[in-house]
């Protein structure tokens, strides 16, 4: 399909007004008149904030190339600056009202840094070309987790025996503290989302039966969402994965295997049956049967105290953390009958015979599973 550039920016302009529309009634944002919105061309300043004429701007190079939860991150960094100016007495840069504001609207920790590393965008090709996992997601390595623990090492040090060191290390973590946002313990800022495309208007409801899976037994949250794509100027359904990264990445794992399983098991079993076999109620069935699976090796581990404490915490953690992803969400059950009991059943003994990996039982600091997608 072609258009004119005029025509795209128009549409993409009228995006991200709806978004930024979204964003004041999803956090309740009251008070906060309007900005202007526009698109610039830069392609190495990714959004901006002008205090003077009340207008939010937003790199047209990165809407051509980034995942629209990047183009919506960078509007909510900007909306941050806009409510801390106008809402919050006014802030210099990235101090600390403009971290009250991202908390008030869920800035993601990566997307809060004032400086983005775009060195690599000589050209649009390297824009398109850039891996914007290296942005959005943050790892045992990453500059959270240095700021926590050089934030743990200054107040193990403001409890020195040398009033002069244990004084300087004190201040030192409050200017830090106060500077990033950071606690030296775990919040739900240690949590981050993980969004899978699977490029359809219509999810089956296999889909959510994975993520029910997810939910249960990997430590993470599963929400259905839509997103906007910019190059295609349509939306699609979209599957997060919300929870600490550890967990996230082996819920993916899962969720892919799960994914090629139902498909290639279906195939084996339409060939070497005698009946046909309805898919429907095959994949419910192989879903039952790794469900029934899981909560047996979940009640064969869940004997540690110590364990089950740390889940709890998780858990409750996790919770808040997707709170203020999705701030207004609505809860869906509808609970469809097998159409073909046969079909169930062997889909269900396939199910308890797959070999999955055993499920999250506490919060492990080990890292598992595979590197995936953005």
């Amino acid at each position: 399909m072609f258009m004119e550039t005029a025509t795209i920016s128009r549409f993409w302009l009228l995006r991200l007004v709806k978004e930024y529309e979204n964003i004041l009634y999803g956090y309740r944002i009251k008070g906060l008149t309007p900005a202007n919105l526009r698109l610039s061309e830069s392609s190495t300043t990714l959004g901006t904030w002008n205090s003077e004429s009340r207008t939010i701007s937003i790199s047209r190079n990165m809407i051509a190339c980034a995942p629209w939860e990047v183009v919506c991150q960078i509007l909510r960094h900007e909306m941050a600056h806009q409510i801390a100016d106008e809402l919050l007495g006014g802030d210099e840069g990235h101090g600390p009202q403009f971290i009250v504001a991202c908390k008030m609207i869920w800035v993601e920790p990566w997307a809060r840094s004032p400086k983005v590393d775009l060195s690599e965008f000589q050209t649009d090709s390297d824009m398109k070309a850039f891996d914007w996992k290296k942005l959005t997601s943050h790892s045992g390595d990453s500059e959270l987790h240095k700021l926590r623990e050089r934030l743990k090492k200054l107040l193990a040090l403001s409890e020195s025996n040398n009033p002069h060191e244990a004084a300087t290390a004190l201040a030192k973590a409050m200017k830090l503290q106060e500077e990033r946002s950071i606690s030296p313990n775990e919040s739900d800022d240690d949590f981050e989302t993980r969004i899978i495309r699977p490029k359809k208007k219509r999810l089956e409801r296999h889909y959510s039966k994975i993520g029910a899976i997810l939910s249960k037994h990997y430590n993470v949250r599963v929400i259905y969402c839509s997103e906007f794509d910019a190059s295609l100027l349509e939306s699609f359904q979209t599957i997060e994965i919300l929870g600490p990264l550890h967990s996230i990445e082996l819920a993916e794992h899962v969720y892919y295997f799960l994914q090629q399983t139902l498909e290639s098991q279906y195939r084996i079993e339409q060939k070497r049956s005698l009946t046909t076999v309805n898919r429907k109620s095959y994949f419910d069935g192989i879903l039952a049967g790794v469900s029934e699976q899981l909560c047996a090796q979940k009640m064969s581990t869940s004997n540690n105290p110590s364990s089950h404490a740390l889940a709890v915490k998780s858990d409750a953690l996790l919770a808040q953390y997707y709170a203020r992803r999705h701030p207004r969400t609505v809860n869906k059950s509808i609970y469809e009958s097998p159409r073909d009991r046969g079909s169930f059943e062997k889909g269900k003994d396939k199910g308890r015979s797959l070999h999955i990996r055993p499920p999250v039982t506490s919060s492990p600091t080990r890292h598992l599973g595979p590197k995936a997608g953005f």
